[in-house]
């Protein structure tokens, strides 16, 4: 699991009481190190992706979003047989233990 990183130059407020229903809080920039933290994250697309959580005692903070999508085998253990894949006919009866996979 990544260690958790918070926006730097960024904060994210509950409203007031007073505020009306349609105000989810309001957030607070300070422009240099919020620009630095986020050309220092910035994704190979050009993005940073920020959620705004709220914590066990009801405050809320704003993390970095470090997802990313894996793209590679979902089965890294399973390896084709080299060569060519043999066919079996449905009438076949195969021996699976000479099934050739790692």
């Amino acid at each position: 699991m990544n260690d958790k990183i918070f926006a730097n130059g960024m904060m994210f407020m509950a409203p007031n009481d007073n505020a009306p229903d349609w105000v989810y809080g309001k957030i607070h920039i300070k422009v240099k190190d919020f620009v630095e933290f986020i050309q220092a994250q910035e994704n190979e697309r050009g993005w940073v992706n920020l959620d705004v959580l709220r914590s066990k005692k009801g405050g809320y903070y704003v993390q970095l979003n470090t997802y990313k999508k894996v793209e590679e085998n979902k089965f890294p253990n399973l390896k084709a047989p080299a060569g060519e894949i043999p066919v079996i006919e449905d009438d076949e009866v195969v021996d699976v233990d000479k099934i050739p996979f790692n």
